[in-house]
């Protein structure tokens, strides 16, 4: 095909070379006009003139084949004919940006970088003409389109044209926006400029600035507005959530009820319940509902229940209370377990624990109104505290635990895994514990001790000092061992034939041991021996408790009580026939006992005992606690008053007229008599009052802030307290007067 397109003219200079010049040697005319030596040939295809030796090199090879003339510099092949490498070899190559027809695919303008589409061609240096090019990046002159800018030429843009909020706009080299300088955008997710919101950046706000409970913001995409759609839950959306109480009617089920009242509806304000529409409560003053009183003492009295005296209360559930009643017996109380009760201590009459067989390592605990569980984390066999705020537990183990008051927690770790039984000290740096294999620890405030003796295992311990301690035991090999610290060492004394298991005392010669078959030993500190007291024979015992050598309290089987008078001993009716492990008596009055399955009984003192204040006749008596009484009396013409301070009667105060009615409360007391005569008791003593009146008064009674004097007439004197006067008020005859005693508990 080449030598097709080469033409005629190649083959006639070939027939007059080797025809020995048939064709005239001056010159060869080309196709193209175009004349090349008589020594040459034309290359119509490569528009040149070609020696002869150029075409033969070259025949059947590809393009860009190097080629090799005699005489003349390395070719390429290029349509069969080996040209020489250079500008004007139609072949751009190495630096020529171009060579004649080949413009390495350029064709236009824009292809190197112009604005314009305008055509392209090579000079004879190999370089592109671009005499019909214009416009291009890095000539100083924006042209927008395409670009953006160029040089210091930003046709006109600037920061905040670009949407910042500020800044200084520059150009890069390629005639784009150089946008580094400027700050501020929507989308940068930084709240600036007007903007109130960016990506995730509300400014400090969020759904619950904004009166929600929960839930996101969303932010607009021009940043202007802040979107609540996410936003979830909020006092006024008629739906009780958050912290809410209610919303609007949802009240969550909660009705006047719930808060204790008796009638009423409940209203919701600012998602808060309000009562106020609420009607009738315990504490109002007023008997209703389910309530038996409320805020008065209750009507009757304790003997009608069983006791064996005092007054009914009315208790903050608006129901009878007995806390003031007078039993004089033994009573088994919910004790809130029914395992078994091995020990007792109390601080006082309203803070009592027991500790037993309760493998959950539950304790109970009495606070003068009602027992319940408390979890010390051990089944406790000995309880015993130094104070209401230091109080010790063991159990097996070697567990240990203290209560500070508020929390039990575990003591004394590491220091053994014997089992321990019972705990009983002096003070809070001198406990005792002990427990199986004989083993003795001692607490002195800082560290433990461990002394072993030599005995199966000690049952009970009581520590009247660090130089005077107690401790019974079973013995090595049968009986039981009882032993005594005297400050430096232990001595034992062997009983082999008896079986004890408590021990407890009031003093140094004041030591007692109780055990099996009615085992009750004491101690005689003359003939440093035990004395059996009573017969060895009967219930075996587990507990004792003395509070003087003419007061002891003993416990054991088929909920057997004792009391010894320092004469004889007395059985006490206990109320159970449970085993009793435990006996603490926290004051004169105050008993319990607790056993088997667990039963607690409580005594709280003798019934009715008689006082004798000289024989004088008594006309009236109130009382304001336990150790605290008043009694008027009408004296040979004349008046008195008594005062109890808990353990005698004495006369307080002479008055000319008799008196005849008396009515007090903690901080004073009111007396009236005959002739109107009115006294009152306050801090600074007894002081007459006015009352206006030279009728006889009959009785006294204070009630919300005002004190009422009966005449014998049946009428009423009201005196308000304070008011430094009497004023009086008549009330009609008749059944006035019986409903008022009723009223007020039937006093007279």
């Amino acid at each position: 095909m080449l030598r097709e397109r080469r033409g005629v003219s190649v083959w006639l200079l070939w027939l007059a070379v080797l025809g020995g010049g048939c064709v005239d040697s001056a010159s060869v005319a080309c196709e193209d006009g175009r004349l090349c030596p008589s020594n040459t040939a034309c290359d119509d295809v490569n528009h040149g003139c070609v020696l002869p030796a150029q075409l033969e090199v070259c025949v059947g090879s590809v393009d860009g084949v190097a080629c090799d003339i005699a005489g003349q510099a390395i070719g390429i092949c290029r349509h069969e004919v080996c040209l020489r490498q250079g500008c004007g070899d139609h072949l751009a190559a190495g630096s020529e940006q171009c060579d004649r027809e080949d413009l390495r695919g350029i064709e236009t303008c824009d292809q190197l970088g112009y604005h314009n589409t305008a055509p392209v061609t090579c000079r004879d240096d190999c370089t592109f003409d671009k005499t019909l090019c214009a416009g291009y990046c890095g000539d100083g002159v924006a042209q927008v389109p395409p670009e953006d800018c160029d040089g210091g030429d930003l046709a006109g843009a600037t920061c905040t044209s670009l949407g910042f909020h500020g800044g200084t706009l520059s150009c890069l080299d390629n005639c784009s926006f150089n946008l580094i300088g400027c700050v501020g955008t929507c989308g940068d997710g930084a709240v600036n400029g007007a903007e109130v919101c960016d990506g995730t950046d509300f400014g400090g706000a969020a759904c619950t600035t904004r009166g929600y409970y929960t839930g996101s913001l969303t932010c607009s995409t021009d940043c202007a507005t802040i979107g609540e759609s996410n936003c979830i839950g909020r006092c006024g959306d008629h739906v009780r959530n958050g912290p809410e109480v209610c919303d609007d009617a949802d009240f969550g089920g909660a009705s006047c009820g719930t808060f204790d009242f008796y009638d009423g509806a409940l209203a919701c304000a600012s998602c808060a319940i309000d009562t106020t529409g609420c009607a009738g409560y315990c504490g109002d003053g007023a008997i209703n509902g389910g309530e038996l009183c409320d805020g008065v003492t209750q009507p009757g009295a304790c003997d009608s229940f069983g006791a064996k005296g005092g007054p009914l209360g009315c208790n903050g559930f608006c129901q009878t209370d007995f806390d003031r009643c007078h039993w004089g017996q033994w009573r088994t109380t919910p004790s809130g377990t029914t395992n078994q009760i091995y020990d007792l201590w109390a601080s006082g009459p309203t803070d009592v624990w027991t500790v037993g067989a309760d493998l959950t390592g539950m304790a109970g605990h009495f606070d003068g109104r009602r027992w319940r569980q408390v979890n010390i984390g051990i089944a406790a066999r000995g309880v015993w505290g130094a104070a209401a705020a230091d109080v010790w537990a063991v159990g097996s183990g070697g567990e240990i635990r203290r209560y500070d008051g508020t929390t039990w927690s575990a003591f004394g770790a590491g220091v053994t895994t014997t089992d321990l039984v019972d705990v009983s000290g002096s003070a809070a740096n001198d406990v005792w514990i002990v427990g199986e294999a004989g083993l003795i620890l001692h607490w002195n405030g800082t560290a433990f001790t461990k002394t072993t003796m030599g005995t199966r295992r000690w049952l009970s311990v009581w520590a009247h000092s660090p130089t005077d301690v107690w401790a019974v035991g079973e013995g090595p090999t049968t009986g039981s061992a009882i032993a005594h610290f005297d400050g430096t060492s232990w001595s034992t004394t062997l009983e082999p034939t008896r079986y004890l298991v408590a021990v407890r005392g009031t003093s140094t010669g004041d030591v007692w041991i109780v055990g099996y078959t009615g085992t009750i030993l004491h101690y005689d500190p003359g003939t440093t021996s035990w004395v059996q007291l009573g017969p060895d024979t009967g219930a075996s015992l587990w507990a004792v408790w003395p509070t003087s050598p003419t007061d002891v309290w003993v416990a054991g089987t088929g909920g057997t009580i004792r009391h010894w008078d320092g004469t004889a001993w007395t059985d006490e009716p206990s109320g159970t026939s449970a085993e009793l492990y435990g006996l603490w008596r926290s004051s004169g009055a105050d008993l319990w006992a607790a056993g088997a399955g667990g039963v607690i009984t409580h005594y709280d003192g003798p019934g009715w005992t008689g006082s004798s204040v000289g024989g004088e006749s008594l006309t009236d008596v109130a009382s304001t606690s336990r150790i605290a009484a008043w009694a008027s009396a009408a004296m040979f013409g004349q008046g008195g008053m008594f005062r109890y301070d808990g353990t005698d009667w004495t006369l307080d105060l002479v008055t000319v007229d008799a008196l005849y009615g008396v009515w007090a409360t903690a901080s004073d007391a009111w007396a009236v008599g005959s002739n109107g005569t009115i006294v009152h008791h306050d801090a600074g003593g007894w002081s007459p009052s006015s009352s206006g009146t030279t009728a006889t008064l009959s009785d006294v009674w204070g009630i919300g802030g005002q004190v009422w004097g009966r005449r014998d007439d049946r009428s009423l004197q009201r005196h308000h307290l304070g008011a430094g006067q009497l004023r009086h008020q008549q009330r009609p005859d008749g059944d006035l007067g019986e409903q008022r005693d009723r009223h007020l508990g039937g006093r007279r």
